[in-house]
């Protein structure tokens, strides 16, 4: 009987214990619901009728609204260039980082400032960045390039961001510039975990750099690839800020983003129920990509392993 006294009083300490850390997460689950899971459920409802700021009424359109997004011409040029721009910048940013992150694992003086150096660009707002990148990239003959290009070297302005080829060309070229340091950083964290008996065995068998570099510290890199494209991938397809910040879209809204359909459409415009069903097939994009990505990520790093 004490016995089973004792353990009872156990087992209620345990759950009042347990209670107080659970009772953390409430704040945590409410902000949760209330600014994520019912609005996401809302978009869901709101997708099939005709809300908008002009007409409050809740009337059932059923798939009008996902039949509308085929025929939109808007959301046609905003999912070719968020496609551009997302396969860009992830295959520049992965192509650049890698290497970046290999240098700066190198030891050679005053690595830790090169290293911060780096990295600097990713800590400044794309906005900020998007509106200083303007200046510079501006089409006029005023703008910083084309007055060294006409003045310095005697040659034509370049329309860098009133072209369509070059404002799409120069918004992926940005985004690599401040997001290589970033990725490089994931890298080279994964770098510092490979022991340095791999290379030293490699070494005493005769392997030459790129050998090493093949065999040893690329599949190693596998996990960092996963984390670095993931974001790269999810980064690209909700882009805002800097295409935003270079040209608002233009020119010819040849660098509108999705994201940016969907302020225009559900703030601009006032069409809440279009943009809310424009949110869910997004949404269901962005999650199809993920889920892809990471099984094919996955799938890498057990044959690498």
């Amino acid at each position: 009987m004490v016995n089973r006294l004792i353990h009872s009083m156990r087992a209620n300490n345990k759950f009042s214990r347990n209670l107080q850390f659970e009772l953390f997460l409430v704040p945590v689950l409410l902000f949760y619901s209330s600014f994520v899971l019912i609005p996401m459920i809302l978009s869901f409802i709101y997708s099939f009728t005709e809300i908008s700021f002009q007409n409050v009424s809740y009337s059932f359109l059923g798939f009008e609204n996902y039949k509308a997004l085929m025929e939109d011409e808007l959301v046609k040029a905003s999912m070719g260039y968020t496609a551009i721009y997302t396969i860009g910048t992830t295959v520049l940013v992965t192509l650049a980082a890698i290497p970046l992150a290999l240098v700066l694992d190198s030891k050679f003086p005053g690595r830790n400032t090169y290293r911060a150096t780096f990295y600097f660009p990713s800590c400044v707002s794309a906005f900020v960045l998007g509106f200083v990148f303007q200046y510079l990239l501006s089409s006029d003959d005023n703008g910083f390039l084309n007055s060294i290009l006409i003045n310095v070297f005697h040659l034509e302005g370049i329309p860098f961001l009133g072209d369509i080829f070059w404002a799409r060309l120069c918004s992926i070229l940005v985004c690599v510039w401040f997001a290589t340091g970033w990725n490089a950083t994931i890298y080279l964290a994964y770098l510092q975990s490979i022991p340095e008996e791999y290379y030293e065995a490699a070494q005493i068998d005769g392997a030459s750099m790129l050998q090493r570099i093949k065999y040893i510290t690329l599949p190693m890199l596998t996990p960092a690839a996963k984390i670095s494209i993931m974001t790269l991938l999810t980064g690209g397809l909700r882009v805002f800020d800097l295409p935003f910040a270079l040209t608002r879209g233009g020119p010819a809204n040849s660098m509108s983003s999705i994201t940016q359909v969907l302020i225009v459409r559900g703030i601009t415009e006032g069409k809440i129920g279009y943009a809310c069903s424009l949110g869910i097939v997004f949404l269901l994009l962005i999650l199809v990509i993920t889920l892809i990505q990471t099984s094919a990520m996955s799938k890498l790093e057990e044959k690498v392993n």
